[in-house]
């Protein structure tokens, strides 16, 4: 999950993370940006567990399974359903894996995860002040301690 950047303001924000190479010991991490975003630093996180199941889940959300990239809105909603039932309600994290933000005066971009009692309630990618949101994924992460 990334978590923090720097990029030039001459260009749109377009970052991508993501795990290759995944073993029982290692992966290697791609942070990358495209099209003409200037990417100076990124920080990235991760989370490596040998959990048994239905105590930790981990998925994405993303804007474009809601609506396209071309059709950018400060709030986009959409629904994300756990791949397990948990015993409890889950402690939740949550970062950007993908980010398509237009060049802005101001960059504001918020990952609102809802309320997990109900596992159907809506994930939302946010902007706000004069940021443009192409299209974003949220990593997320659900833990029972």
């Amino acid at each position: 999950m990334l978590n923090g950047f720097d990029v030039s303001n001459e260009a749109n924000i377009r970052i991508v993370v993501e795990a290759r190479d995944i073993s029982t010991t290692c992966f290697k991490v791609r942070v990358a940006s495209w099209s003409d975003t200037v990417l100076y630093m990124a920080g990235v996180t991760w989370i490596a567990t040998t959990e048994p199941e239905n105590t930790l889940a981990m998925g994405s959300w993303s804007t474009s399974d809601v609506r396209p990239w071309n059709q950018p809105r400060r709030d986009t909603y959409g629904p994300v359903t756990f791949p397990c039932e948990f015993s409890m309600v889950p402690q939740l994290l949550a970062g950007f894996s993908q980010i398509d933000l237009a060049k802005a005066h101001r960059t504001a971009l918020l990952a609102s995860l809802g309320t997990f009692r109900n596992p159907d309630s809506p994930r939302r990618g946010s902007t706000w002040a004069d940021t443009t949101l192409y299209s974003v994924v949220v990593a997320w992460v659900a833990i029972v301690l």
